[in-house]
């Protein structure tokens, strides 16, 4: 893949990432020559990075009451001061999607400076939990559709998980004793997709419980051999791919069998199975990261 395929977007990459229609996109451009495409040898229309930033910047900034007619003509220095000015007196849910834009535009350029700045600020301001389910997670979906569509390359969406899996290990508190109540985490032996097993980690390590994190991708024999050791009140697994329909049915038959409430969330992939599971199955079902924690009753 050449660096130009990896660094352009098509108008319906604009239109997932930012938010704006591609056909308001488009208005833009005739009316007030907001970004100006460029063209391929064969005329197909593309944006650079540099558009897409400014599009996720007005596109958070329209959200303030400012008219498109006003953004056309500032500068870029004139819509971060504008940005800045902002920013501050939001409310949460607006907050959220305009720093999931900033976050975007950073991990493009691989900024770790400014990443680990607004992540920070991010936690800080809120939570670790609702800094995850309000905008890592939603955050890693747009740059996944985009890395599906090979608008990027892996290298993004890495740079993000590990930076978020960095975030996770600093906010899981050591065991300082031993609880009574101990729960396995672990995800199936196809699975590796983790970062919802780690926030609910992360977050039970705060609780009078003892959490143990096996990990992804657990063989079932081996699963069975740390349950018959450690004995735990409770489950958690999560699963995310849905072409394992069959693999799934026969570690949750196995595990029906001991008795142990199960806590698994499952993936928008899982969420037409999810009463179909529940019924076959002794597990509840979660089909919201933001569900999982809240719902677990551990008395």
């Amino acid at each position: 893949m050449s660096n130009k395929a990896i660094k352009t977007y098509s108008i319906k990459e604009l239109e997932k990432l930012s938010g704006i229609k591609a056909h308001t996109i488009r208005i833009w451009e005739k009316r007030y020559q907001l970004v100006i495409p460029k063209r391929t040898p064969t005329n197909i229309r593309y944006y650079t990075d540099k558009d897409l930033k400014k599009i996720l910047n007005i596109s958070s900034l329209l959200k303030q009451n400012y008219k498109i007619s006003q953004l056309s003509l500032m500068s870029k220095s004139e819509l971060n001061q504008a940005l800045e000015q902002f920013k501050n007196g939001l409310e949460w849910n607006e907050k959220a999607n305009h720093y999931i834009h900033e976050l975007i535009t950073i991990s493009l350029d691989f900024d770790q400076y400014k990443f680990d700045q607004v992540s920070t600020q991010i936690i800080a301001e809120k939570n670790l939990e609702c800094a995850f389910t309000d905008i890592f997670f939603p955050l890693l979906e747009r740059i996944g559709n985009l890395w599906a569509r090979e608008q990027i390359t892996v290298s993004h969406e890495h740079f993000l998980s590990s930076n978020f899996r960095k975030i996770l290990f600093s906010h899981t508190k050591p065991q300082t004793k031993s609880f009574e109540k101990k729960i396995i985490l672990f995800l199936p032996q196809w699975e590796e997709h983790e970062l919802s097993l780690l926030l609910t980690h992360a977050l039970l390590s705060n609780l009078d419980v003892s959490p143990i994190y096996l990990g992804p991708k657990v063989p079932l024999e081996n699963l069975l051999e740390s349950i018959q050791q450690v004995k735990p009140s409770r489950l958690i697994s999560s699963v995310t791919l849905s072409n394992y329909n069959e693999e799934l049915d026969t570690y949750l038959q196995t595990l029906d069998t001991l008795s142990i409430p199960i806590d698994l969330l499952v993936s928008p992939g899982y969420y037409d199975q999810a009463e179909s599971i529940a019924q076959k199955h002794n597990v509840t079902i979660h089909t919201s990261k933001s569900a999982l924690l809240p719902k677990i009753n551990f008395v």
